[in-house]
């Protein structure tokens, strides 16, 4: 800025004007920056001159945003050079303190309550607190009387308690008030400080500040008390006094959110204020009364944290004082096991080394890192063990650095090196383990993140160094890591069916500076033939695994031999026509034998990394290996063009394809087959042109001219117009996007300016075809925002033609032809296109800017004549409305006190012209409404934004924003509709229209003059008062909640019989009962008198409902809605009955709910049933007599099925011998209702009382029971199949249960028949699939083993322990382990099996397993286990499969890496034959001799 004008600027207040500016403030603050000492010292000078400017200025509620910050930084710059001043000369202290008025300081000092935020700005917060910390300092220099400063300040702080510490200004705020008054203050005022402020913590993102401000207040509290006493253990004794018990109280609670706020911020810094406080905090926290001891051991473990973290703990002591947390690793909760290894692991002084405990430790418990499935916790695991290995390394070279003094000990040292090393061994043969075949997903993944992360520490010397990570030193030892074994291992992964598993493998061995292991050509020419026969698979993992074994060979076969790319790229190539040869003749052959995609990718991976280097070593034969597959891009589009454009593109089979032999043979319909075969080859065919045209320009510039780079992209865009698969066109969304983004950055002007024509093109398209009818409209709106989205220097003014075209299309009139009865509509294509640019978040930035026309166009869509664009206008709709609020969370999700929404005010600054547009629709849509009661249908999307907008809170001084004011009388009409959708959107829209704090008033007046209204405006002001409820009532303060429940009660007293009456219709007394039950029956407080007279009357009205027929009236017309209002009123009955049984008369509360499960609405009986299954005395209210009578009787056929299904579970509960001769079911029935075509929940409903049943039964009745026993054995033998859905898995799991195996375990007799399938069974559920049912089964568990709650792994161990405790003797036991272990599918033979599972499966989807928890080779293990030794017919069975391996593999001259062995079937076949040999102590030396020979899995070998 000119400096000319700033002096003149600063002589001439007149300049300023009177509504100032960003940039006159601006100007005015360098003013004050630029001007002199001495002219801040006169008492005319620059302080008094801009005094009442600024002050204004900061009362000035009319401010923008803007010019509010820039007025901020203005007077933080005058505040500090007047400070600075009054410094200097006491008589200017004199007179600013005579000049500046109370008002203005108060104003000061209240920025930080009244300029929180300002709406689409930052930096607010630090411009309010750098004045707020300037006015303070000036205060205290320029206040002449101690006395006049110290009640402000006290004033200030009193205030400043109360205001919303969700501001870290406000914290701040705060912390320097207290550092001036004393912390004496803060409790004076706020006696539960303390407890407040811990509450607040729950918001990590403002858990920081909170806790420096409780932090600033107890660490003077501190100095305070240490003032009064030299006695330091009195001193911390009453300091912990003050903060200690709630902390504990926390610490043991169940709000992780402020214990995680504690843990990270408050508590640290607590325990360093002085030396003893840690030692007491941890003696209280092991002291704590009434928690378990597990509840005890995890606070405990999260204060050594903190500890340790803080440096006052350096070493634990596992083996004494700190060993309970090496029983943490068997914790239920993975957070603690997490949390344990943490502790021993890390610490904040990287180069501290570990003890052998620790080692030892770890060793022993490294296994629970492979069991964590939560993908969040498995984020955190790797963080630390990153963490893990960085100390590790530092503490080793520590060690290595302290072994070179002099007077080290240097055995121990090197000791200490050496178990490091073990430890890495280890640690690297348990990665290895899960990386065998058929282990689940997360053991292989956790196993390969390991491994890439310990192999960039830069232990193995074969590792490339750009893949180690920058540090200061190394290891002082090497090692190898990945051996010829886990390299094996890691090749076969490369076909995994997980696309992360797939490239992480791919990564690991890529960043080798060899293969390691396969060293020799003839190895990788072994690899890449494996590769080749992968390519040709029909699996899009198996191809995309040959194609990534490929691009492994190419990259270790081009160092020792250049040329292989070429050469391999070759024999990829003929392969490649050779199969689009076949397709020529057949596309079922060629998708069955002869598949493209695999060579697509192959060729895609080694163009994309093709450097310019290898092509010039032979440049002529690399430009016709380009322009042939350019050229068969073009054929394969051919061959596959018919089908993919098809209208019906799923079920179409082309002439001729479905006859002959191959047809018969196919485990997939042969549509199926074309159709897959045809998209996935279009995908990688758009993938590998798309690397072609723009990598290869600038290899083959000569042969890449603009009019071939034009011919291809019009090629892609046909791909996008024409093809109806949506699964096809979107996969080629992405490479047109990459296609024209590569064209748009060239520098060639008239390549550059190639997509501009596209984009007119598609446009015209939209408008001249009229064979894209479609829903969607196809792909072309994705080939017109492709265009858009790579057009980035050019995006705005793409966009602005693009979207004003389309609008222009989407407002043309609709002009019917009458040809085969269709109509041409380019609207219904414009406005999809619309809707895709909207929703491309790419476009985010710009096309917010075109939001206004494109939701007029919208809400006048809702209105036409015709479906396809009334339809294509609710999608476009919904995309702008996501567009223009962001987050889809609903309205009433409140971020712990942030408004997070979007304001009326901003919605319509933002938004101007939709102002005066909504404005005059409502209008015409209400005026509709109110002449025929029909609106017009664009009503709907109208109060549906308003639904979606927030009040407009007013900012410091602002005044309340006005600028809904002719809109609110509209909706109000809208609330008394006679259609009742239109009441329940407007109702909604209402809640911007209302400050929070207005709310008990507005609803008391809502509730004046019920009387005389017509029923749609009663059930109007309901739905009102509901969504009003809904969205404020969570935001009140606790004192507006006080005042709520004082004023409210007594309105609702006062129009109780209005709204009660026999006029009312049902529909709104449900509703008034609703809102009673959501805000007002839940709430005891016996204090609020008039609260609790409503829920009197509530309930007198509920019981009097439903148990007085009288009361309900019986005019048919009368009764619409009667049984929700019922079920309304029915579930306001049960829930509060226990507390007001006293005003229930003389009946009893068994007597009620049986008359309530009797009713004749089936509504009333669910919510009964639903009630008592949720109750925590369920087991005591099922066994009530009547109650126990009543549900009895929901039992038969005829009933209801979700009725009697609730009634049969219920019952399972209250078995005994009475109530089982009541249920008049057998057993043998309950059996037969399972077997039959009964609903599912019947039937299981059913399996869950067979084994209350048969517990019973049992005890009456022992040859039934044993008959019935081995039915339902076999019942639930078919359940607990990891096949079946949840439901019916946990059913069988309640019904063994309820069985309860810790009382059936101490009956002899049921030990003489098959009582041991149970204890499988319950085995099996701890290792389910799903976590609720592994914990159920747990939870029974450890009640059968008498132990404390532990992991569900831990408890799995002493179940096999048991298990085979009690039945590993009993042949029965044995022969049902031989028969699990031996039979595969129904399949009894080894031979068999091993035949089956080397036979190729041509089909496109495998099989797959449901349980991803429980490998199949845990499982073996887990069953060898139980196995006896000698078995006959284990050894049979292995017998067998040791003669089939070796006849099966006899001619095999080489299997290796991706070969037979290594197919998760095959592997699992022959390693169970092995382990089984070894269980019966059969001879393997010929087996081993053979794997060695033929190259087997390294499992196989010795």
């Amino acid at each position: 800025m000119d400096l000319s004008v700033i002096k003149a600027a600063s002589l001439d207040l007149e300049s300023l004007p009177s509504q100032p500016t960003v940039s006159s403030f601006q100007q005015l603050r360098e003013t004050f920056i630029q001007s002199k000492s001495e002219d801040w010292y006169l008492k005319n000078g620059l302080f008094f001159r801009y005094y009442s400017f600024l002050k204004s200025s900061l009362e000035n509620a009319t401010l923008d945003g803007p010019s509010q910050v820039a007025c901020l930084d203005t007077i933080s710059v005058w505040l500090r050079r007047i400070f600075n001043a009054c410094k200097q000369d006491p008589e200017i202290s004199k007179y600013v303190w005579d000049t500046m008025e109370l008002k203005f300081w108060t104003n000061l000092f209240s920025l930080p309550a009244n300029k929180i935020s300002i709406p689409g700005l930052t930096g607010v917060q630090v411009a309010v607190k750098d004045v707020f910390s300037k006015s303070l300092q000036l205060y205290l220099l320029v206040c002449p009387s101690e006395d006049i400063k110290n009640d402000f300040l006290l004033d200030s702080l009193k205030h400043a308690l109360h205001w919303d510490r969700h501001a870290k200004v406000v914290c701040t705020a705060i912390q320097l008030l207290v550092k001036v008054t004393g912390a004496e203050a803060v409790f004076a005022f706020q006696p539960d400080f303390f407890e407040q402020s811990l509450k607040l913590l729950k918001d990590y993102s403002y858990a920081q500040a909170i806790s420096s401000t409780i932090l600033t207040v107890l660490t003077l509290r501190f100095k305070s008390l240490s003032e009064e006493t030299e006695d330091r253990e009195e001193v911390e004794t009453k300091w912990m006094n003050i903060w200690c018990p709630i902390i504990l109280y926390e610490f043991y609670g169940n709000d992780r959110q402020v214990q995680a706020g504690m843990s990270s911020f408050l508590i640290p810094s607590l325990l360093g204020v002085s030396p003893g406080i840690t030692v007491k905090f941890l003696s209280r926290l092991q002291n704590y009364p009434n928690v378990s001891k597990d509840a005890r051991d995890a606070a405990c473990l999260y204060a050594l944290k903190i500890a340790k973290d803080s440096k006052i703990i350096k070493n634990l002591d596992l083996v004494k004082e700190h060993a309970f947390v090496k029983t943490l690793f068997k914790h239920p909760d993975i957070k603690i096991q997490l949390a344990c290894f943490r502790l021993i692991a890390l610490c904040p002084n990287v180069s501290s080394p570990l003890s052998f405990e620790d080692f030892d430790c770890l060793e022993s418990n490294i296994e629970f890192s492979f069991n964590v499935l939560d993908p969040d916790s498995r984020q955190i695991l790797l963080k630390s063990m990153q963490d893990f290995f960085i100390r590790l390394r530092a503490s080793c070279h520590s060690i290595a650095r302290t072994m070179r003094s002099r007077h080290s000990d240097k055995v121990a040292l090197s000791g200490l090196l050496d178990r490091a090393m073990q430890f890495l061994t280890s640690f690297i043969s348990v990665c290895k383990k899960h990386l065998y075949p058929t282990c689940n997903y997360q053991q292989v993944l956790v196993s390969l993140s390991f491994l890439d992360t310990l192999i960039s520490f830069g232990l193995d010397d074969n590792v490339e160094s750009s893949s180690i990570r920058e540090a200061q030193h190394d290891f002082p030892f090497s090692m190898v890591i990945i051996d010829r074994d886990l390299s094996r291992l890691m090749i076969d992964r490369l076909k995994d069916p997980y696309d992360d598993i797939r490239n992480l493998c791919l990564k690991i061995l890529l960043s080798y500076k060899s293969l390691p292991g396969f060293i020799s050509d003839s190895d990788a020419y072994f690899l890449f033939n494996h590769g080749l026969e992968l390519l040709n698979a029909v699996r899009s993992h198996e191809c995309d695994g040959g194609a990534k074994t490929i691009y492994l060979c190419n990259h270790f076969m081009e160092k020792s031999v250049p040329g292989s790319v070429l050469a391999n790229t070759k024999v990829i190539l003929n392969r490649l026509k050779s199969n689009i040869e076949h397709a020529k003749t057949s596309l079922l052959e060629a998708a069955v034998n002869c598949p493209l995609q695999g060579y697509l990718i192959q060729l895609t991976y080694i163009f994309q990394s093709l450097s310019p280097t290898i092509v010039k070593n032979d440049n002529e034969s690399w430009k016709n290996i380009v322009m042939e597959l350019i050229k068969a891009s073009e054929t394969i589009w051919g061959l596959i063009k018919d089908v993919l454009c098809d209208d019906s593109p799923e079920g179409n089979l082309p002439d001729g394809e479905g006859e002959g032999g191959i047809v018969s043979n196919l485990e997939d319909t042969p549509a199926q087959l074309i159709l897959s075969y045809s998209w996935r080859s279009l995908k990688e065919t758009s993938s590998l042109l798309t690397v072609l045209l723009t990598k290869c320009l600038s290899l083959f510039d000569e042969e890449f001219t603009p009019f071939t780079l034009n011919y291809y992209g019009e090629l892609m865009m046909t791909w996008l117009w024409e093809i109806r698969h949506r699964g096809a066109f979107t996969s080629v969304y992405p490479c047109f996007i990459e296609y024209c983004s590569f064209l748009f950055e060239c520098n060639k002007h008239e390549i550059s300016e190639l997509p501009d024509p596209w984009l007119h093109k598609n446009l015209s398209v939209i408008q001249e075809k009229s064979s894209f009818i479609t829903r969607r409209s196809g792909g072309i709106p994705l080939s017109i925002t492709a265009i858009l989205v790579a057009g980035k220097d050019k995006r705005e003014q793409l966009i602005e033609q693009t979207v004003i075209s389309l609008i222009s299309i989407a407002k043309q009139p609709v002009e019917q032809k009458n040809i085969a009865g269709q109509f041409d509509l380019p609207q219904v294509h414009a406005m999809n296109t619309l809707k895709t640019i909207f929703t491309e978040h790419r476009l985010s930035s710009v096309s917010v800017e075109y939001l206004e026309p494109a939701i007029a166009l919208s809400i006048e869509g809702f209105s036409h004549e015709l479906w396809p664009i009334r339809n294509c206008s609710v999608m476009l709709f919904t995309a702008l409305i996501n567009r223009a609020f962001g987050s889809k969370k609903p309205k009433d999700a409140v971020n712990l006190g942030n408004n997070k929404g979007l304001s009326t005010k901003m919605f319509f600054s933002k938004f101007p012209t939709l102002h005066d547009y909504l404005l005059r629709e409502l209008e015409v849509s209400v005026a509709s409404l109110s002449s025929n009661d029909q609106p017009s249908t664009g009503l709907y999307p109208i109060l549906n934004m308003f639904s979606r907008l927030q009040y407009a809170q007013p900012y410091g001084n602002e005044n309340e924003w006005t600028g809904l004011s002719q809109f609110e009388p509209l909706i109000f009409k809208c609330t008394a509709s006679r259609i009742c959708k239109v009441r329940e959107i407007a109702s909604l829209s209402l809640t911007c229209l209302l400050d929070c704090s207005k709310m008990t008033t507005f609803i008391v007046s809502q509730l004046k003059g019920v009387a005389g209204l017509q029923q749609n405006e009663i059930h109007g002001k309901l739905l009102t008062i509901r969504a009003v409820l809904s969205c404020f009532f969570s935001k009140l303060t606790l004192q507006q909640v006080q005042e709520f429940y004082e004023v409210v009660p007594l309105a609702f007293i006062n129009c109780f019989l209005e709204f009660t009456s026999s006029k009312t219709s049902f529909y709104a007394k449900k509703l008034f009962l609703e809102v009673l039950n959501s805000y007002f029956m839940s709430n005891t407080d016996s204090n609020a008198k008039r609260l609790q007279q409503l829920r009197r009357m509530t309930m007198d009205y509920c019981k009097r409902m439903l148990l007085d027929r009288k009361a309900n009236v019986t005019n048919v017309f009368n009764t619409i809605g009667l049984p929700i209002h019922q079920q309304m009123a029915a579930t306001i009955f049960l829930e509060n009955l226990k507390e007001f049984s006293v005003y229930c008369d003389a009946h009893s509360i068994g007597f009620l709910v049986s008359k309530l499960l009797h009713y004749e609405f089936y509504e009333v009986q669910l919510t009964t049933l639903r009630s008592i299954v949720d109750s925590p005395r369920k087991k005591i209210i099922v066994n009530n007599p009547e109650i126990l009578q009543a549900l009895i009787k929901l039992t038969p056929r005829n009933q209801w099925s979700q009725v009697r299904a609730l009634a049969l579970s219920l019952l399972s509960d209250s078995l005994n011998s009475t109530s089982y001769r009541l249920l008049g079911i057998s057993c043998s029935d309950m059996v037969s209702n399972i077997l039959s075509n009964e609903c599912l929940p019947i039937k299981e409903s059913f399996i869950v009382l067979l084994g209350s049943c048969i517990k019973q039964l049992k005890t009456e009745n022992f040859l039934e029971y044993k008959v019935t026993f081995a039915k339902w054995v076999e019942i639930l033998l078919s359940y607990s199949n990891e096949y079946q859905p949840f439901s019916s898995r946990k059913a069988a799991l309640d019904s063994i249960i309820h069985f309860d195996l810790f009382n059936a375990e101490s009956t002899a007799e049921a030990f003489s028949f098959e009582f041991y399938i149970l204890y499988l069974l319950l085995g099996d559920f701890l290792n389910d699939d799903d976590e609720e049912i592994r914990s159920l089964a747990a939870n029974h568990a450890y009640q059968v083993l008498g132990t404390s709650a532990q992991c569900v792994t831990e408890i799995w161990n002493l179940w096999k322990l048991r298990t085979k405790a009690t039945f590993g003797g009993q042949h029965d036991f044995q022969h049902c382990i031989n028969k699990r272990l031996i039979l595969e599918d129904g399949c009894e033979l080894a031979s068999v099996q091993l035949d089956n599972a080397l036979s190729r499966n041509c089909s496109l989807f495998e099989r797959e397993r449901q349980n991803l928890y429980y490998s199949d080779n845990q499982k073996l293990e887990d069953l060898l286990f139980y196995a006896s030794y000698p078995n006959e017919k284990l050894k049979d069975w292995a017998t067998d499969g040791i003669n089939a391996i070796l006849s099966r593999f006899e001619d095999v001259s080489r299997d290796g890496p991706l070969g037979k062995t290594s197919d998760p079937n095959v592997w699992f076949t022959i390693y169970k034959i092995i382990r089984i040999a070894e269980h019966v102590h059969l001879p393997l030396d010929r087996v081993h001799s053979l794997m060695n020979r033929i190259d087997g899995h390294p499992s196989f070998c010795q």
